[in-house]
């Protein structure tokens, strides 16, 4: 994500679908899902947010299936920008979310979870951008957090033409 809001007054619903599979010897999955994400901004560096997600997943394991389906996350919370950086020093924004337990039963959490980003943007030139995340996740199955980040650089080509390249990954406690 960037580290910028919305703006105030300003309504935005963002939609995707997801496909991933799996295939080994004793064990396939499909997995589709759709992911939406309700943004509203409140003032110039404020906004809230809502997830909901919906997933089916085909497993067959050792000839057993199993298809469950259903909502799969229901997340609440918002976005603040810290501070808006000019030239080598990044923007920086904050977002956190509070992980409900409003899924269907194969989905559910144990408990209620979080998570929170530490978001960095610079536009180091008119056609080069970097953009860093910095996150924690406690899912509300386990007690302990999981760290995330992510690193995208993005170039522009022509004036209407870009690309990026992302690196992203996590730590956890490796209990």
């Amino acid at each position: 994500i960037g580290p910028f809001t919305l703006g105030k007054k300003v309504f935005q619903v963002q939609s995707g679908l997801s496909y991933n599979g799996l295939r080994a010897t004793l064990f396939s999955s499909d997995n589709y899902g759709s992911n939406t994400v309700v943004r509203v901004g409140i003032l110039e560096w404020f906004e809230l947010s809502g997830v909901l997600n919906w997933q089916r997943t085909e497993e067959e394991i050792v000839g057993i299936s199993n298809s469950p389906a259903g909502i799969s996350n229901t997340a609440i919370g918002g976005r603040v920008n810290v501070f808006k950086g000019k030239g080598a020093i990044p923007t920086i924004g904050i977002q956190s979310r509070v992980l409900l337990r409003a899924q269907d039963e194969s989905f559910r959490r144990q408990k209620i979870g979080s998570n929170v980003l530490l978001v960095t943007g610079n536009n180091v030139t008119d056609w080069f951008s970097i953009i860093t995340n910095w996150g924690l996740v406690w899912t509300g199955n386990n007690d302990s957090a999981t760290a995330l980040y992510i690193l995208n650089t993005s170039f522009s080509l022509t004036s209407k033409i870009g690309t990026f390249i992302e690196l992203y990954g996590t730590f956890n406690s490796f209990d």
